[in-house]
């Protein structure tokens, strides 16, 4: 009998050990599989992506004159030229022409004008007649008044019959030929001062006149060599040729223009939504990809768009901003017209515990948490979260180097045995 009890408790307790392993194993099938990442410390950046094009903003337009002919060029279309380069020479023929008949006309008013201030010899004999001519009448008036004189006493002698009526005559006779020639030298002593007058003033009008001609003669002169100068064509700027309408040997036509872009002048413009706009402030940092380009551009943003409208052309509602970024590190192969994206670094937080965004949930209280690992059994945390770039999340509120649990099952509670997928 005690031998049957034996082997019934061996028995049971067989059964005992096999149903234990049994429900362990069976718990251990059932355990949810979950992937991990460690916290670590490390950089974010927080960026905007914005489509947009590359614009130049700074150009120079250079209009060829018309109907000229082409003797030399020295640079093509997307020729890369530099500020004060020639870039072309057109034929000056006609102007080097007028420019000596110019110059020969110069030349000739200034040798009137000599003239004109070398007449002092003909001012001196006007004068002298003048002079002349004013001493004449001077006498002939002083003799008059003598005459007048004697006349007077000569009358009383003539009434007192101290003299004859031919002696009285002849006196009478002398006067009326003194009034005769002071009438005479008074037209003499106003015709030479009209004439000495009329010449100074001629003289004067003549230079004034001459000096007007010369100097408007030396403002056609440098219009002409201006106009020859600007026969040779050249850059203002550093930058790309982009229009280029002249071919030696052919002459210009009207409207004809050069286009140089300067390429130290590139900037992308973009239009920011209203919710990233308000995050772009002036001088954030930028990178542009330009599409079909491997090289990545760096920017400074330099304009922020006071104004906000809705993209007629997106069919969005949204009101968006202009947003000007001036590519700092600009070279050839950038044109003018060309489309890519920039992003905007908004914020960095550096040496910040980080995690990637999937660890991440959202409670019904509106806090953040997620499911840290330790022992296959996981707990749950709240955790504080601060910049993101929308694949990392800096926290606060872990460790670094603890096991976080990844896109953490809807089922996953507090305490729940988990194992690591394969």
């Amino acid at each position: 009998m005690k031998k049957n009890i034996k082997t019934v408790i061996i028995i049971v307790t067989v059964i005992i050990i096999f149903l234990f392993v049994y429900f362990m194993l069976s718990k251990d099938d059932e355990a949810v599989e979950v992937t991990t990442m460690k916290a670590y410390y490390g950089s974010v950046t927080k960026s905007i992506e914005l489509s947009g094009v590359i614009k130049s903003a700074d150009y120079e337009e250079i209009t060829i004159p018309s109907e000229l002919k082409v003797l030399k060029t020295y640079v093509e279309e997307n020729s890369t030229v530099e500020k004060g380069q020639l870039l072309a020479e057109l034929d000056s023929t006609d102007l080097l022409i007028e420019l000596k008949k110019s110059e020969i006309s110069l030349e000739k008013l200034y040798s009137d004008l000599d003239e004109l201030k070398n007449s002092d010899s003909q001012v001196s004999i006007l004068k002298n007649k003048l002079l002349k001519s004013q001493e004449e009448y001077n006498n002939v008036k002083t003799d008059l008044e003598s005459s007048y004189e004697d006349l007077k006493i000569i009358s009383v002698l003539y009434d007192e019959n101290a003299i004859s009526k031919l002696e009285y005559d002849r006196y009478v006779s002398a006067a009326k030929d003194l009034e005769s020639k002071l009438n005479i030298a008074k037209l003499d002593y106003s015709d030479a001062e009209a004439n000495y007058n009329d010449y100074i003033e001629s003289v004067q009008i003549d230079t004034i006149n001459t000096g007007r001609d010369i100097n408007t003669l030396k403002l056609d002169i440098e219009n002409i060599n201006n106009k020859i100068e600007n026969n040779k064509i050249y850059a203002s700027v550093n930058g790309v040729v982009t229009e280029f309408p002249l071919n030696e040997g052919r002459k210009t036509s009207a409207g004809s223009k050069i286009i140089i872009y300067d390429t130290n002048s590139y900037e992308f413009t973009a239009k920011a939504p209203q919710e990233d706009a308000v995050l772009i402030r002036e001088g954030q940092k930028s990178m542009v990809y330009l599409d079909g380009m491997n090289s990545v551009y760096e920017g400074d943003v330099i304009n922020v768009g006071k104004t906000a409208e809705i993209d007629q052309e997106s069919g969005s509602k949204t009101p968006k901003v202009e947003i000007t970024i001036k590519i700092t590190n600009s070279d050839n192969f950038i044109k003018s017209g060309y489309e890519g994206k920039a992003n905007i670094i908004i914020d960095i937080s550096e040496n910040s515990l980080l995690l990637k965004n999937e660890s991440l949930k959202r409670g019904a209280d509106g806090k953040m948490y997620l499911f840290v690992l330790k022992n296959n059994t996981v707990k749950k945390k709240n955790v504080v979260t601060g910049l993101s770039d929308g694949y990392l999340t800096e926290v606060s509120g872990i460790s670094e180097g603890e096991k976080v649990i990844l896109n953490p099952p809807e089922e996953l509670i507090d305490g729940d045995s988990v194992k690591l997928k394969n």
